[in-house]
């Protein structure tokens, strides 16, 4: 087994919960071999999850599929862990949950709302002063005509490489507004697969922490720094009239750069 905090990354969560079977995913902080799915009473069964690099990769993406016999309805608890056990140290049950499967009779009726192309571009209409308003009040309105769960049919987000297109559209009204109170499914369309930055915000959630522009970058950043100083560094050695001129230059910039690097590292993600 292992302790929680070694394996997650952040909580598990569900996708495409069907009558008799459904999917978990959780984002791990490194490859794990023979990580588990446990699920039913006294979690008696188990899947191994299947793992792939994140789009970032300095993640993991885990997803385990259970499929039942004529459940529907039925509330099944899971959890995360290895052969041996759950995981350990998880107090506050983030690897843990239930997942409550799909039921409809054939005569029972649900409302849903459809909806697609959710851009800030195309439907901003006249409010330059809050492009996002138009899904703002768009989910809003769904939510108060009490439907049962939403459908979108894709473009998520117009030129969605922009982290400043998709954090405002998916994360903060998507999720935080509609996803945050009923389910919701995504069917993909040609924007969202065309750009690269779209799916990773699903498939990997920590592509919004503080620290992954960090990660990203973080060997460019320390390369060209190492660069810089075996420039100017050997200029605090030089001696004589040559010293007087360029050790002070040498030390400036070398302590600059030592300071910027260690900035841009902690301080400015």
């Amino acid at each position: 087994t292992a302790d929680v905090s070694d394996v997650l990354q952040r909580r598990p969560w569900q996708q495409n919960v069907y009558t008799n079977r459904f999917t978990i995913m959780v984002e791990a902080v490194k490859e794990w071999q023979g990580l588990q799915l446990q699920y039913g009473d006294d979690y008696a069964h188990a899947v191994e999850m299947q793992g792939t690099l994140a789009p970032a990769g300095n993640t993991w993406i885990y997803k385990g599929r259970v499929t039942l016999d004529g459940h529907p309805g039925e509330t099944i608890p899971y959890r995360l862990g290895f052969t041996g056990g759950a995981l350990t140290n998880d107090d506050e049950g983030l690897s843990s949950g239930t997942v409550t499967l799909w039921s409809m009779d054939e005569n029972e009726s649900f409302s849903c709302s459809i909806w697609g192309d959710n851009q800030e571009g195309a439907c901003k209409g006249d409010w330059d002063a809050d492009p996002f308003l138009y899904v703002t009040r768009l989910f809003e309105h769904m939510l108060s005509r009490e439907v049962d769960f939403g459908l979108t049919t894709g473009d998520m987000a117009s030129g969605a490489n922009y982290v400043k297109q998709i954090k405002p559209l998916i994360l903060e009204r998507t999720d935080g507004i509609f996803g945050c109170q009923k389910p919701y499914y995504v069917a993909w369309g040609n924007h969202d697969t065309g750009y690269p930055a779209n799916k990773p915000y699903f498939e990997a959630p920590s592509i919004d922490d503080p620290d992954y522009g960090t990660s990203e970058v973080g060997i460019s950043v320390v390369a060209s720094t190492l660069t810089m100083l075996c420039v100017f560094l050997p200029l605090t050695m030089i001696q004589g009239m040559a010293g007087i001129m360029f050790k002070q230059l040498g030390w400036m910039v070398s302590i600059i750069m030592i300071v910027s690097t260690v900035a841009a590292l902690t301080l400015i993600p």
